[in-house]
């Protein structure tokens, strides 16, 4: 006899573009003079950009390579954390809220928050959705 599963729906997030405030606070905390480190520093955040993008707008599909890139996203966004204390960081990362399905006139449920911690946890809550969906597409 086969059990029945309930899947959590999955959340998703708006579009943030975060060179332009990493720049910034890589550039107030560590001050290099030095042109050829800060070049350095903006092709890292572009490449973390980038790992954003392919993790959370990609059509995540029922397939290791997209646990992969959440995986991957969320191990950067935690040594992120290690070198940038998060207090500092303060980009605001917006997630709908996966349970609502909106109002009669089209709105829904976002939060908001400006800290990594609450980002990671909903990353977290993303990759068992897919883990979820990805044993159901493997069972069958």
């Amino acid at each position: 006899m086969m059990a029945e599963l309930l899947c959590i729906p999955l959340k998703k997030t708006s579009d943030l573009d975060l060179v332009k405030p990493l720049r910034n606070i890589i550039a107030s905390i560590f001050s290099t003079a030095d042109n050829q480190e800060s070049l350095k520093y903006t092709e890292a955040i572009q490449d973390f950009n980038k790992l954003r993008n392919n993790a959370v707008w990609k059509t995540l599909d029922k397939h290791e390579s997209s646990l992969e890139a959440l995986y991957k996203y969320y191990d950067q966004l935690a040594a992120l954390e290690e070198k940038i204390p998060p207090a500092e960081v303060q980009i605001p990362f917006n997630w709908m809220d996966a349970f609502d399905r909106g109002s009669f006139f089209g709105g829904k449920i976002s939060l908001s928050t400006f800290t990594s911690y609450q980002c990671k946890s909903c990353i977290l809550y993303a990759l068992s959705h897919l883990v979820f969906v990805y044993v159901l597409v493997v069972q069958a």
